[in-house]
């Protein structure tokens, strides 16, 4: 039976106690909420990637401004600054074409002469020197009118012989060889730089012409084959000093 307080209530057999917490279970996204998450995902990533894509687009606009404005970026580059002056020095000769040597004109002292199939060169100077250049000269002048010969290259060529006409013999075959070795190279003005004809007979000389072009600017003349001993002479007096050379066309 309950009993019955003092207020008149009715109070519980059983003792009181105090009831449990119920844990609420964990709330779970429904299948709506989490679409709704992975697009707000998506969207997110798609304007960073849009983003990212406007500043390249800045970068690359602005890389363009500089071109188009020509802004010179070597004036804070050394290196660049040297590369820059090396092309424009190096277009600057190809715009004008190879650069022509200075020489100071020369007359002739030399004439051709009749001899069955072949031809004689004969040439003089004042001295020894001076008769081997003009008839070194007189060679290349049987190939092509000298007149239409400019001064754009340049080739060394050294000799030796036992004696002068050996001498003579291989300097202008040193000559002739430099003709057929580098692309038809003509002499207008050759220049002894070297000479020795006493006991060591030897010869240093620079030729000075450009390489034969036959179409347009220089005449074909007659073509020289090799050097020959027919009739070589060499004659020095006081005065003047003379050279006969038979050459095979």
């Amino acid at each position: 039976l309950d009993d019955k307080n003092d207020d008149g209530g009715t109070a519980s057999s059983t003792p009181s106690q105090q009831l449990p917490k119920i844990q609420q279970p964990p709330s779970r996204l429904t299948d709506q909420e989490n679409n709704e998450t992975a697009e707000d995902m998506d969207i997110q990533a798609f304007l960073e990637d849009e983003d990212e894509d406007e500043q390249k687009y800045e970068h690359k606009q602005a890389a363009d401004a500089l071109y188009e404005n020509e802004v010179d970026l070597s004036q804070s580059l050394p290196q660049r600054a040297k590369k820059k002056r090396r092309k424009d020095r190096n277009k600057t000769d190809e715009d004008s074409g190879p650069l022509s040597i200075v020489r100071a004109a020369k007359e002739a002292k030399y004439e051709y002469l009749d001899h069955t199939a072949d031809i004689q060169l004969h040439s003089w100077g004042d001295s020894l020197a001076e008769a081997f250049e003009q008839v070194g000269v007189a060679m290349f002048g049987y190939m092509t009118e000298l007149d239409t010969v400019e001064y754009f290259r340049f080739h060394e060529i050294t000799a030796s012989g036992h004696d002068l006409e050996s001498l003579l013999f291989n300097y202008l075959n040193e000559l002739l060889g430099a003709f057929y070795t580098e692309n038809n190279l003509l002499f207008k003005d050759i220049e002894i730089t070297h000479m020795e004809s006493d006991k060591n007979f030897t010869i240093t000389a620079i030729g000075y012409g450009e390489e034969m072009n036959i179409f347009g600017k220089h005449p074909q003349g007659t073509e020289v084959k090799a050097i020959t001993y027919s009739a070589m002479q060499i004659k020095q007096t006081k005065e003047r000093c003379d050279c006969w050379v038979v050459v095979d066309i």
